[in-house]
């Protein structure tokens, strides 16, 4: 809570209005609400101690520990056993960080030799023509959101779990 109330002074934004809300959690949960909790702690979060009153403030602060800060540091250290000596060599400097992403910026010219086309009739190499003409005139964020678009990668893709697919 100490948390929130220093984020939220920020204007940042509240947590989000949850089913079970802080509210109920001070008196004893019963009913769905407990039945509820304790399904949410048992199959997410591995949770077996029985909550209550008394100890819901703990444990909500050891699951808290464990999602945020346990997990991602067990993940991290693993990817760093396998991805040291990959991009040790990459990464070795900012300046070489930075060269990297210079080369990666798009240019008319680099966009123009990914291109690959083969135009059989006159029509279809008018239109090649004008597209490279097009690409010439384009800067690095308009290269950027053609490259966007013509890869498919701006479009959100939206899966819905409820129904037949």
């Amino acid at each position: 809570m100490d948390v929130h109330r220093t984020y939220h002074g920020k204007g940042l934004p509240g947590p989000p209005n949850f089913p079970l809300q802080l509210s109920k959690v001070k008196d004893d949960l019963k009913g769905e609400d407990k039945d509820e909790l304790l399904d949410l702690s048992n199959a997410r979060f591995q949770c077996s101690i029985n909550l209550s009153k008394d100890n819901m403030k703990s444990i909500i602060d050891k699951i808290a520990h464990k999602e945020l800060i346990q997990k991602p540091k067990y993940a991290m250290g693993n990817m760093a056993i396998t991805c040291r000596e990959t991009f040790m060599g990459t990464f070795l400097s900012v300046d070489k960080l930075l060269e990297i992403y210079v080369n990666l910026e798009p240019t008319p010219r680099k966009f123009l030799k990914l291109l690959k086309a083969s135009p059989i009739t006159n029509a279809e190499n008018a239109s090649l023509s004008f597209f490279q003409q097009y690409v010439r005139g384009q800067n690095t964020v308009s290269l950027r959101k053609l490259l966007r678009f013509l890869t498919g990668s701006e479009n959100r893709h939206i899966f819905y779990t409820a129904g037949r697919i």
